[in-house]
Parts: structure tokens; sequence; C-alpha cells
């Protein structure tokens, strides 16, 4: 298990959610400038953008193997990284909320809700097109729902959950199912879509 936690990258991940809520507290709430393609024009904040790290680090500790190579291990490696996925939620989560609750600062609760829904895209593009592929396409998810996201009046659509306010249940509730979805979606799809030359 100590092998698998190294070849995971664990401590890297864990500061990088550390080191995360920890930008997020001090430069969360300055404004990005990204072209909006529909709707007003609303604020992309750099909180909104950064919780998409730990799912790229969690994505480089899960695609340092050969995949075919732990699709014949003796562990479940499928569930053990959906599990791992599911403790790191766990560890942002409460990691935000005691940000939260130390410096009573919203921008928290968007970088824990947001992370919870990263890391649930990150498992839900890793089990289709493997942890490569999908640590861009990851990456690409918060700047595509800032550029289309936003309603004519400046507020954000109810399905551009890292939009949302931080004391948005519809915003929780979405990272929540988003997070379910690509933890069931990683237990029960077979292997990633190979694109032959």
């Amino acid at each position: 298990m100590i092998w698998w936690l190294k070849i995971r990258a664990a401590w890297v991940l864990v500061g990088t959610v550390l080191a995360t809520v920890g930008l997020g507290l001090l430069m969360g709430t300055a404004k990005l400038p990204l072209p909006v393609l529909t709707g007003g024009s609303g604020s992309f904040l750099i909180g909104q953008l950064i919780p998409v790290l730990p799912a790229v680090i969690f994505l480089y500790g899960t695609g340092r193997t050969d995949g075919r190579l732990e699709s014949i291990a003796a562990h479940p490696m499928r569930a053990l990284d959906a599990g791992w996925a599911l403790c790191i939620a766990i560890f942002i989560a409460g990691t935000a909320g005691c940000a939260y609750l130390l410096a009573r600062q919203e921008i928290a609760i968007v970088i824990g809700r947001d992370g919870l829904g990263y890391i649930g895209t990150a498992l839900f593009f890793a089990a289709l097109f493997g942890s490569r592929a999908a640590a861009g396409l990851t990456t690409l998810v918060p700047i595509v729902l800032a550029a289309i996201g936003w309603q004519a009046d400046g507020r954000p659509h109810p399905w551009a959950w890292p939009l949302l306010p931080g004391t948005s249940v519809l915003g929780l509730l979405a990272a929540m199912s988003v997070l379910t979805l690509g933890t069931c979606f990683t237990l029960v799809w077979r292997a990633p879509i190979q694109f032959r030359r």
C-alpha cells in the first residue's frame, strides 16, 4: 500500500490541496478576464479556476502507471482509485470548510465545492479517455463554462456549477452529482477509448 501511495503521488496531492485552499484565500477573489461567448458578462474568479489543480495532480498520479498492467493486478485498482478520489474530495471539502471557519470568506466554500466537482469530472474523463487526456479536458471545463455559462442578465446558468456563488445549494448538489457520476463511471466503465492512427 505504501508503494501504491508513492506511485499515486499522495503527498504531492495533499500539498496541492493545502496550497489550493491557501492561494484561494489569498487571491481567490481576483477576477480573470475571459471572453464571454453567450449571454451577459459575469465575473470569473481565480478561486473558481484553481480548484482544478488537485484534480490534475490526481490524474498525474493515476497516469504514472501502465493501465494494461493494472487491469490484471490482484487488487481492484479502479476501486482503489475511486476510493482515493473520494478521500481526496473529502479532504478538499474538509480543508475548505476549516478555512471558511477560520477566515469567513465565501471563496473557501467555492473552492471546496468546485474541488468536489473537478475530482468527479477527472474521474469521468479518465475512465473514458485515460489519465493524460483527462488532465487537459478537466482543465478546460472551468474555462469553457466561464465562456458559455452566463445568462443575459449576468447571472450564471444553473448548470454552470463552478460559476454559482458559494451559498448556492444547487451548485453544491451539482458538484456532488458530478462526483457521484464520475465515481460510478470509474467503477463501471471497462477501459479508456483507444484512438488509433
